[in-house]
């Protein structure tokens, strides 16, 4: 079973190059956004939290 992608089109730029930057083979499985933050899924099992200025404020690694 293939996992689907956000469309990068979905995907704020800045999240779109740190994501880039850090996880150069990961792809964006989900991303959320709430009145605080950006919640965003990676295919390597991290979830990265941004603030609304894009700061990178929490990550988990859920490969357990």
């Amino acid at each position: 079973c293939r996992r689907m992608t956000v469309p990068q089109a979905v995907v704020p730029v800045k999240i779109q190059e740190f994501v880039k930057s850090n996880y150069p083979e990961a792809k964006v499985l989900k991303i959320e956004k709430d009145r605080y933050e950006y919640e965003v899924k990676l295919s390597n099992f991290w979830e990265l939290t941004f603030d609304l200025n894009f700061n990178l404020i929490d990550m988990d690694n859920d490969n357990d």
